[in-house]
């Protein structure tokens, strides 16, 4: 057949076959549904918006829904298509403005092909009217959803290749009826995101920073008196500073602060185990596993400080205003690691030199959104990350 010879030239100009499989598989999945002439209902008034990347990139998003749902699409059934690791957020603080949740296991879905295709079938014959990905760099997983959805109207945004090669681009770019045009200057992505949602709703949105206001209930016992959330671990091993265990004897000593340690998962829990064991402290406390994503929230809400490795609980305490500190690698630093001075975010971001350097120059306002040099984050001294700990207590706001 001629289109199954077209797919399987077009496979060839793709690295990865898992890649191909999944395009092929979504292609596949539409044509039957077409060939089959199958109807389905169309829901008037019905926005999908997915967003099925991680726990930080919706921090610095979610805010923005309530912009969407005071807008034209005000008297919509509005559903968000979500990673699943950001449910228990989205579930608790934003069933106000959200009306129907989808939830997707990326893993499972990237792997198993019976589960992908049924949320392709799910997200197809929910009949949706406008279906929106605002994300910045899309990726081949969100484009899959929004041509699977076949809306009326289905908005993406023309962003950068971070996570597609120009080949991929080409071909998704015709899943969308419309791709919204951004600045293509360097930008924090909480005003990336602004950027985008006011072009979709042609308004302008009046908000500052990221802000979380936790509902009532949702305590997790903690500590008595003033304490600090430390966490060590990282979504990758090149992520993760390994000398914790000298900012929990510091923070103890210093500022007479108890030590909680967070994180999720065995890694995690060994990481956490061998810092008490190192820093020897007294006052420290093992909460790994023991918080829901809500609960994280409120445990950093009450904390005195945060010190983290570049994960989501550094955009959850910027958003409820403790003060932390950030060591990281400056990967995306433009993008995540730049809460601008006007936010008033009482936050220092510890990086390598050369993420210093290029600071120092100049370049960290210029260079690419995805910093790629080689760099380690081991050669991060602890007196430098000590010191952005004593400067960022030293912060009024």
């Amino acid at each position: 057949m001629r289109w199954l010879t077209a797919y399987k030239n077009l496979g060839h100009r793709f690295k990865k076959r898992r890649l191909f499989r999944t395009l092929f598989l979504a292609w596949i999945f539409l044509l039957i549904n077409r060939l089959k002439n199958q109807t389905r209902t169309l829901h008037p008034d019905t926005l999908l918006i997915v967003r099925i990347d991680l726990i930080g990139d919706y921090v610095l998003f979610r805010n923005f829904l309530a912009a969407l749902r005071q807008s034209e699409y005000r008297h919509y059934r509005i559903t968000l298509c979500g990673n699943i690791v950001f449910k228990n957020l989205a579930e608790n603080l934003d069933k106000d403005v959200v009306d129907d949740f989808i939830w997707i296991d990326r893993l499972r879905f990237l792997k198993d092909k019976t589960y992908f295709l049924t949320i392709l079938k799910r997200i197809h014959d929910a009949g949706f009217q406008v279906a929106l990905q605002p994300t910045y760099s899309r990726e081949i997983y969100g484009d899959l959803l929004i041509n699977a959805s076949q809306a009326l109207r289905r908005i993406g945004v023309d962003g950068d290749l971070t996570n597609q090669t120009k080949e991929q681009r080409r071909l998704t770019d015709a899943f969308y009826t419309k791709l919204i045009k951004t600045d293509a200057a360097p930008k924090f992505e909480f005003y990336r995101n602004k950027e985008i949602v006011e072009q979709v709703i042609q308004e302008h949105i009046d908000l500052k920073r990221p802000r979380i206001i936790l509902p009532t209930g949702t305590p997790v016992e903690i500590p008595a008196g003033d304490y600090a959330v430390i966490v060590v671990g990282a979504s990758h091993q090149r992520k993760q500073w390994p000398n914790f265990h000298q900012v929990v004897v510091h923070v103890a000593r210093r500022y007479g602060l108890s030590i909680v340690l967070v994180g999720h998962g065995k890694r995690d829990q060994q990481t956490i185990r061998a810092v008490m064991q190192k820093s020897a402290i007294g006052d420290a406390h093992n909460f790994c596993d023991k918080t829901t994503l809500v609960q994280l929230a409120d445990v950093i809400n009450r904390a005195g400080l945060v010190v983290s490795n570049d994960t989501a609980a550094v955009h959850l305490a910027a958003a409820v205003g403790t003060p932390t500190v950030c060591v990281t690698l400056g990967a995306h630093a433009y993008r995540f690691n730049n809460y601008p001075p006007e936010m008033g975010v009482a936050i220092k971001f510890v990086f390598p030199d050369k993420i210093d350097a290029l600071i120092r120059n100049g370049g960290f306002s210029e260079y690419q959104a995805e910093y790629n040099g080689e760099v380690d984050i081991q050669s991060i001294p602890t007196d430098k990350v000590l010191r952005a700990i004593d400067e960022v207590m030293a912060l009024e706001f």
